[in-house]
């Protein structure tokens, strides 16, 4: 009955295309996964090897040591990654045909039966979760031959590379986000990043059912979204607290000067009234964003406003802090101070952290935190949904079918808007 209501309420508009659950994914999440593993596999590591190599090769004319980066591992990395397609499409494969086990540690993956109809409904609700891992070995197969190839060319020029499988694979790890926490020798601050997610991570596991059941259905993802977190600091001008404890201050300088030369365009896109930040909260404010042809967290681009949130890190993290820093100076009362600006800006970065597809449920979380009327209802039925299989996939459905924006009945009771939000 609710989906045949053609009554119009208005609703908080959300990026619903990205919803993730652990059972169950969207095609929109499988699309943005492969575009930012594409990007974040190939401009970003390409760039970074270029200002890698020409940053040393000042410091190593000033200080007179000897070269530690080269900026030909670029064209090295792209040869080795081009050369791995084979054996990544078979790396692909390998997954579905269960001969490589789903490695992401962000979920548990035991079996839970061994034959019969139940193995086959098993296998069924497992193929969203073997595509995206199928999708990131493949990508982990590219970036490690890349990097090999740019290890070995690098050792080549006699410069010495110790462990250079190893450190070929944890760069792959890095590129894909799916580095360990704590990884050595990354600086304080990001041990401070990861010390905070290990407090969340130790919820998740913990032996009192009442903490780790909410913990897990709250969290789903950990080590993913927080390795995100983490390059969106490290290529941005914030990257330089990144340098204080870091065994790689070079690599993490060219991190923040590529953020910065991000974040410079985004300055010039602001100037030229181009940037948005998140929808106003006011009905006519948030009529009229939509009217204009705005989109939140978005760049114009010619005629058409697009989102850089589901950017990869190295893009939406500058250009997310230059679009806060000016929507806190726009909607800053007289009598601020520039302490309660820079308080509001760490606010709406949160804002736009929590509004990721893997932290659907804290976003909701710090929607009701906020005052919003339908986020508390919202954040109750993402719990009973989480269980619904193929949900994700049934509302990309929906929307690609119904020309309607549905929301909940104003006037429905707080249980007849969970059975509303279920259906």
């Amino acid at each position: 009955f609710f989906f045949k209501q053609k009554t119009a309420y208005e609703i908080p508009k959300r990026d619903w295309s990205s919803d993730v659950c652990s059972s169950d994914l969207s095609p929109s999440t499988h699309i943005i996964n492969t575009f930012s593993n594409i990007v974040n596999s190939t401009i970003a590591p390409v760039l970074k090897k270029a200002v890698d190599g020409g940053l040393d090769f000042l410091a190593s004319k000033v200080t007179g040591r000897g070269r530690q980066y080269l900026a030909g591992e670029s064209l090295k990395y792209v040869e080795g990654y081009a050369s791995a397609v084979k054996d990544a499409v078979k790396r692909f494969a390998d997954v579905f045909r269960g001969k490589r086990e789903i490695t992401n540690l962000d979920f548990r993956n035991i079996p839970l039966t061994t034959g019969g109809p139940l193995n086959a409904a098993e296998k069924t609700l497992s193929l969203p979760m073997k595509m995206l891992e199928a999708a990131d070995q493949f990508f982990m197969e590219l970036v490690f031959r890349g990097e090999k190839n740019a290890l070995e060319f690098k050792q080549s020029k006699g410069i010495n590379v110790p462990n250079l499988d190893v450190a070929a694979k944890d760069a792959a790890d890095y590129w894909l986000y799916r580095q360990d926490l704590k990884p050595r020798g990354q600086g304080n601050f990001l041990d401070a990043v990861d010390t905070l997610t290990g407090i969340v991570e130790r919820l998740r596991v913990s032996e009192n059912p009442l903490v780790a059941i909410p913990a897990r259905f709250t969290f789903p993802f950990i080590k993913t979204p927080t390795n995100i977190l983490k390059q969106m600091i490290e290529f941005s001008p914030a990257g330089l607290a990144t340098l204080p404890g870091s065994e790689k201050k070079l690599e993490q300088l060219s991190k923040v000067l590529i953020g910065t030369a991000v974040a410079t365009a985004g300055g010039m896109l602001v100037a030229s009234d181009r940037m948005t930040w998140a929808e106003p909260s006011g009905s006519k404010e948030k009529n009229d964003f939509r009217a204009s042809g705005k989109v939140p967290y978005g760049i114009k681009l010619g005629d058409k406003w697009y989102s850089f949130q589901k950017l990869p890190p190295f893009l939406s993290g500058p250009l997310s802090m230059i679009a806060l820093i000016n929507d806190a100076i726009k909607n800053r009362k007289i009598n601020e101070d520039v302490g309660s600006t820079i308080l509001s800006a760490f606010a709406k970065y949160s804002q736009f952290t929590a509004n990721q597809s893997y932290f659907k449920t804290l976003g909701d979380l710090w929607d009701a935190i906020n005052g919003n009327e339908f986020a508390i209802e919202q954040l109750v039925g993402n719990y009973p949904q989480q269980l619904v299989p193929f949900r994700a996939m049934g509302g990309w459905l929906a929307r690609a079918t119904d020309e309607y924006q549905r929301t909940l009945n104003p006037k429905a009771g707080f249980w007849e808007k969970q059975v509303e939000l279920l259906m």
